[in-house]
């Protein structure tokens, strides 16, 4: 091939690898977001869980710990 041939194929390459990193770092901002707002609802199911039952927070990690070993035994 010729240079000039090679050198417009390689800033192309250059340019999607460009867009490819643009959108897999706005992807992960959006995982982030959504991350949070999980996050979020799971605190405030929580408190409203907490004020419904006071023994809730104890329960909880007991229930927590359960689940913990049957998922991952380790």
């Amino acid at each position: 091939m010729k240079e000039p041939e090679m050198e417009k194929k390689e800033k192309l390459l250059e340019e999607g690898l460009e867009l490819l990193t643009n959108e897999v770092m706005n992807l992960k901002l959006d995982h982030r977001a959504d991350i949070d707002g999980l996050k979020l609802e799971i605190e405030t199911l929580k408190l409203f869980l907490a004020q419904i039952y006071p023994d809730f927070h104890e329960r909880f990690q007991t229930l927590r710990e359960k689940a913990r070993l049957e998922i991952s035994p380790e």
